[in-house]
């Protein structure tokens, strides 16, 4: 009885060893080859590159996103570019002054600040020579608007009346607060008052002021 026993419990453990031998083979994974995927022939759309800036616009959502062009630094936009130029107005050119010459006129109408020695030194005349023609004497006083005639036959007197310039020029004078046009020609003895008026471009009727510097030629 024990003999059978032994057998029964030796076939046991065989059955169950080699179950288990069988269970172990079944839990080791089966070495598989490499699985080939077919290839697809997938046609690739060709992309249109002329599309307009418009139609590149993404849309996200629903809501159209422009994207913004920087424009690379240091170029001048199209408005920078666009510089106003000032146009430069050339300086005239000066033009050259012609001063008149003293001619002798057969009358004289005297002006504010004017004299008989003051017409006479001006027009080169003998003092003497005018004074005897008007009927004047060297004490006579005349007011502005007198008329005087003037001798046509007679020259100014060096030798007794010094020279008929009573100041160098061409020179420039400073006017003072009480002069006028036809002082400052008697204050230089041989210029006219025309003379001044061309030299200094004046028009009529010639005020001055002081300060002014006037140009004797």
């Amino acid at each position: 009885m024990k003999k059978k026993m032994r057998k029964i419990s030796l076939l046991t453990i065989i059955v169950v060893l080699a179950g288990l031998l069988l269970l172990g083979g079944c839990n080791r994974p089966k070495t598989t080859e490499p699985v080939v995927m077919p290839t697809l022939a997938i046609p690739i759309a060709t992309l249109d590159i002329t599309d307009t800036a418009e139609e590149e616009a993404e849309v996200d959502n629903g809501i159209e996103i422009i994207e913004e062009v920087e424009e690379p630094e240091g170029e001048a936009t199209e408005e920078e570019a666009e510089v106003p130029v000032e146009e430069v107005t050339p300086e005239p050119e000066p033009t050259e002054v012609t001063i008149p010459e003293i001619t002798r006129p057969e009358s004289y109408t005297l002006q504010a600040d004017e004299f008989p020695y003051c017409i006479a030194r001006r027009f080169d005349v003998n003092i003497t020579s005018l004074l005897a023609l008007n009927g004047l004497s060297t004490n006579s006083v005349l007011s502005p608007g007198a008329v005087l005639k003037i001798p046509q036959d007679s020259v100014w007197n060096t030798e007794a009346h010094g020279a008929r310039a009573l100041r160098a020029h061409p020179a420039t004078y400073t006017v003072s607060w009480n002069d006028n046009i036809y002082k400052v020609a008697c204050y230089y003895g041989d210029v006219s008052p025309e003379q001044i008026i061309a030299a200094n471009d004046l028009v009529a009727p010639y005020t001055i002021s002081q300060g002014q510097v006037l140009q004797i030629p």
